[in-house]
């Protein structure tokens, strides 16, 4: 294998057996920045434990696939990180926070829409533009392909995504999944109850009469019931925040967490969580391991 020229990352695999991700950042105070990334199932190791109802829901395979995927055929590569102060990352979930928001919500209105966010960091007019034809729940996906927004002297609205690489396949954690069942359930007694009202959008998160969700009323239903639930007045956006920060805490690889919330490049995603990526200390672990261990 060559070597890799400056401001190149890396994905290889540590002696430990896991894969890890390396960016490097450039220049900082005259030392070299570089953060180190180790991928293994988010999901299963946070959030997904007890699944939606409490009940044991497994291992999420998706992830995993999706990180064996990125770290088998791809090597990050970062020569134009956005310098300058990272951005303010606001009113992100603490693993209690995000467990007692999963379980406070669940059953009610909005609950589906906030688990299905939570667990896939899809931006608001993004999840709110789903439509069952792009859910799979056979094979654990979601295909982001639209999204959804109010305009003036229009209404609501669907447009192609931001960018080319928002148009994508999210894989679904297990409690995720729960939540779309849960939500065509719902939806299904809704048809029923409106009878010839009843309007066929196709979308996956509706009124009762069957028509799209506004989002800016759900922003407001959202901050509402965070705050009952003794949370404070969140953000919608505290909960793609919460999904991105978890996933790097737990050591996703930043280009698989880049993928998933469908940033235009890896730049902007370090940019955005520079200061959330987790310690090295484990790397330098590993990286003794590495130097010494055969000895």
């Amino acid at each position: 294998m060559s070597k890799r020229g400056n401001g190149e990352g890396s994905i290889y695999q540590a002696a430990s057996g896991r894969w890890r991700g390396v960016v490097d950042l450039g220049w900082k105070n005259g030392k070299r920045d570089r953060r180190y990334l180790t991928g293994f199932n988010w999901w299963s190791q946070h959030f997904d434990r007890g699944g939606v109802d409490g009940k044991a829901s497994g291992v999420d395979e998706g992830v995993d696939g999706q990180v064996a995927d990125e770290v088998a055929g791809c090597a990050v590569a970062l020569t134009d990180a956005p310098r300058g102060a990272d951005a303010q990352i606001e009113d992100v979930l603490t693993k209690e926070e995000a467990l007692a928001l999963i379980a406070g919500c669940r059953g009610t209105t909005l609950g589906a829409t906030v688990i299905c966010t939570l667990g896939t960091g899809l931006r608001r007019g993004e999840v709110l533009g789903l439509t069952w034809s792009e859910i799979d729940l056979d094979e654990e996906t979601a295909n982001v392909v639209q999204t959804l927004s109010r305009r003036k002297g229009k209404g609501l609205v669907t447009s192609e995504p931001k960018t080319e690489r928002s148009r994508r396949v999210v894989p679904l954690p297990a409690f995720a999944i729960a939540a779309f069942r849960e939500q065509r359930a719902r939806q299904a007694a809704e048809r029923l109850a409106a009878g010839p009202e009843w309007i066929d959008t196709g979308f996956v998160f509706t009124t009762p009469k069957g028509t799209p969700l506004d989002p800016d009323n759900v922003t407001t239903r959202f901050a509402d019931l965070t705050e009952r639930l003794g949370l404070g007045r969140r953000r919608f956006k505290s909960l793609r925040h919460s999904c991105a920060t978890t996933m790097l805490a737990a050591g996703v690889p930043l280009e698989v967490v880049s993928r998933t919330l469908g940033h235009a490049g890896l730049e902007i995603t370090a940019n955005i969580y520079a200061r959330v990526l987790p310690p090295a200390q484990r790397d330098a672990a590993d990286r003794i391991q590495e130097a010494l261990g055969a000895s």
